[in-house]
């Protein structure tokens, strides 16, 4: 199961850890939590995500008929923050600027500005 999710996740999702997955086969029930959204542009590519957080997604897979039964997906916390796509690549710029001169008192690290940190850690 981690892997297929792994797979299917991949675009959206950034590093899957196996720790975050609950499954309870019996039940039917599959959950994962404070899941990080991977930053970059979406849909037409004029805004982008600069950081984003789901706190928990709840699938109901109805194992025993899963070709007559619909599976339930709920999504609690969603969190994002958006940019205009020509100001993430902006930033994406600096962070790699960033990144190269960390040590040597950069504000802006490989992870980006402490505020985004904070956002995420805070779940705003």
């Amino acid at each position: 199961i981690a892997g297929i999710l792994e797979e299917t996740t991949r675009a959206y999702i950034r590093n899957l850890p196996r720790e975050k997955l609950r499954v309870d086969f019996r039940r039917g029930n599959l959950e994962l939590e404070n899941l990080e959204l991977k930053s970059g542009p979406i849909g037409d590519g004029c805004i982008a995500i600069r950081t984003g957080l789901i706190r928990r997604v709840l699938l109901d897979i109805p194992w025993s008929n899963l070709s007559g039964a619909s599976v339930k997906m709920s999504i609690d916390g969603v969190y994002v923050l958006l940019c205009p796509a020509n100001e993430f690549e902006e930033q994406t710029g600096a962070q790699d600027a960033g990144a190269k001169s960390h040590h040597l008192g950069s504000p802006a690290g490989p992870t980006g500005p402490s505020w985004e940190r904070a956002a995420l850690a805070a779940g705003a």
